[in-house]
């Protein structure tokens, strides 16, 4: 899942926000209120699974 981080251009706040579709990509400033906020992208989430197979003898 992507994740973003804002910075809120009115009081320079940052936070980050779950993106899910196109539509939540303009997300308000929690602290202010604000909808003049920038984003960049911060990365995704996922898990790795591990072997369960052991080849020692």
């Amino acid at each position: 899942m992507p994740i973003k981080v804002f910075k809120c251009d009115n009081c320079d706040a940052v936070f980050e926000e779950f993106i899910m579709s196109s539509r939540d990509n303009n997300p308000k400033c929690p602290a202010c209120g604000s909808e003049k906020v920038k984003a960049s992208f911060a990365g995704f989430t996922f898990s790795r699974r591990e072997s369960s197979c052991d080849s020692g003898g």
